[in-house]
């Protein structure tokens, strides 16, 4: 008999420590797992496979991972019923997480009848929000991206919303099926609850009891800053509050304890604030006004325009702030004033395969490769968008197509390494890694990917002995043995971590970037949240 187990919880739930528990105890969660980081220091234990097909979906309806109900979610069960079969193939019992799971459960349901459990964690919208919040500023304050993603500041009640979503969507299917559920909550988690005996004696599993749980308080965020309370809205938090009771009522392992702890954050220092300020009084925009291809209004302008000046304005597009209506318009342009340019059609088919027409951009490819505008990278782009659309056979041919016309192209060989590891040839995907080295030598993005590919499939060892092969002194090195440190060393490598970025971020000027990065932030409490959490994970780095 087949048994199969969904781990579900919102982001930052203490999902990922959970299903390492369950992996712990003999459950097989994958083949391909989602490597750690400093943010899930002893993994995600997420199947890529699930993870990319929980993403296709959410982008069939034009939506992500920070879905919340801004659109209606269009979802269909085929291919979570292939990745079924697939797993079946290879296990009598398995298991899967992925906080993106929450929102297709019924599909879930659906595909696996009456061989499907499923295990969810739920925890506080307060404590949610803050260890997200921690996590994205985290990311922010240590690689100072210009680009960096202040979303969640942008819009304050962004992650409360998405937590809403999310659990009410957990509620209605606990309800639904609480014979094949079994739902506990974080702290109760922490505090012991016997969820492995309750798996196996509900549902059949066999798992080991007698497994030393991994779960470590120190690595997880129980408090919420007070300013995150403060930015969202009292109706929101009645909401919210209503279906973390709801929640409660259906847990069969919980604490008697289950309030929200908030604390109050230190005041700004003054020197902090006028080092801010004062970027902020300096950064001041002065890139050359252009039109707006996010306008539909100002698409016609583009044949007034240079070709350097259009294939720069493409390059600027973002598909996050364009709708299809827009792209609609911009291809129409392009055949209207720019049919014989190779160049734009190659930009135009970019832009396509950012917005997921896998099919429009081949074409365009295709077409600009006629119009003499083709160069191996086509060919790369040209598998990777078969790759997407399943197509393995002719993925597989366009990335040997470009890795034999420029074999000295590390990323050629990534991208179909990457590919086979997605259909889970992970044979020829070692193979790949293997050939690349060999052919073009030690680099630190082959490496990075190698070991990341031996540490999803949890040969940890392996990753040891070949990061010790080789020379450690870049910084990119580094950071996959600190990666693998944190997994086997969790101390030793969160020292490793906090000294490798102190080292990359001295010098550099925080408070230019910080006042780059807050531009878009209007919300006063907001860009305080922000400003704090920056400065104490800046304090962090030096201690």
């Amino acid at each position: 008999m087949k048994r199969s187990l969904i781990c579900a919880g919102f982001h930052r739930s203490a999902t990922s420590v959970t299903a390492n528990y369950l992996y712990k105890s003999g459950m097989n969660m994958g083949y391909d797992l989602m490597s750690n980081s400093i943010g899930n220091a002893l993994g995600h234990y997420e199947d890529w496979p699930a993870v990319r097909l929980h993403e296709r979906l959410l982008a069939d309806s034009d939506t992500s991972w920070k879905f919340h109900d801004e659109v209606p979610l269009n979802a269909h069960s085929d291919i979570i019923q292939r990745y079924i079969f697939e797993r079946n193939e290879k296990d009598t019992q398995w298991g899967v997480k992925d906080p993106r799971v929450c929102l297709f459960l019924p599909q879930w349901k659906q595909a696996l009848g009456d061989d499907g459990a499923f295990l969810i964690v739920i925890r506080h919208w307060s404590s949610c929000v803050e260890s997200l919040l921690h996590r994205e500023s985290r990311n922010l304050a240590h690689s100072l991206n210009p680009d960096g993603d202040v979303s969640f500041w942008e819009s304050p009640d962004l992650a409360a919303k998405m937590w809403l979503s999310y659990n009410k969507r957990l509620l209605s299917f606990i309800r639904a099926n609480k014979s094949c559920c079994v739902v506990v909550t974080q702290r109760a988690l922490l505090q012991g609850a016997p969820i492995l005996q309750s798996l196996n004696r509900k549902f059949g599993f066999e798992l080991d009891c007698d497994v030393e749980p991994p779960f470590n308080s120190s690595l997880l965020r129980d408090k919420a800053s007070s300013l995150l309370k403060n930015s969202i809205s009292i109706a929101l938090q009645t909401e919210l509050d209503l279906v973390w009771e709801k929640l409660l009522s259906q847990c069969d392992f919980k604490c008697k304890d289950e309030k929200p702890i908030y604390f109050d954050r230190d005041e700004l220092p003054e020197h902090f604030i006028i080092q801010y300020r004062n970027a902020c009084n300096v950064n001041v925009n002065e890139r050359e006004l252009v039109p707006s291809l996010n306008n539909v209004q100002s698409l016609p302008e583009l044949s007034l325009l240079r070709e350097n000046q259009i294939i720069d304005l493409m390059r600027s597009l973002s598909s996050t702030n364009l709708v299809v209506s827009d792209f609609i318009s911009l291809e129409q342009c392009v055949v209207r004033n720019f049919k014989t340019n190779g160049k734009i059609w190659f930009e135009l088919a970019l832009i396509a395969q950012e917005l997921g027409e896998y099919e429009k951009a081949i074409g365009y490819y295709g077409y600009a490769s006629l119009l003499g505008h083709y160069f191996p990278y086509v060919s790369m782009q040209l598998g990777i968008c078969h790759k997407m659309l399943g197509s393995e056979t002719e993925a597989i041919y366009f990335y040997d197509k470009a890795i034999s016309e420029n074999p000295n192209s590390h990323a050629f060989y990534i991208s179909k390494a990457e590919c086979l590891t997605s259909f889970s040839k992970y044979e020829s995907a070692e193979k790949v890694y293997l050939d690349a080295i060999e052919a073009i030598g030690v680099i630190p993005v082959l490496v990075q990917k190698y070991v990341d590919f031996l540490l999803g499939q949890k040969r940890e060892n392996e990753a040891r002995e070949f990061l010790t092969s080789v020379d450690s002194s870049h910084p990119g090195i580094k950071a996959s043995l600190i990666r693998l440190n944190l997994l086997q060393e969790p101390d030793v490598g969160m020292k490793e971590y906090y000294i490798l970025i102190s080292n990359n971020i001295a010098g550099k000027d925080k408070f230019n970037w910080l006042a780059g990065a807050t531009k878009q932030v209007t919300n006063a409490t907001a860009e305080k949240d922000l400003l704090q959490r920056c400065l104490n994970h800046w304090a962090f780095t030096v201690k």
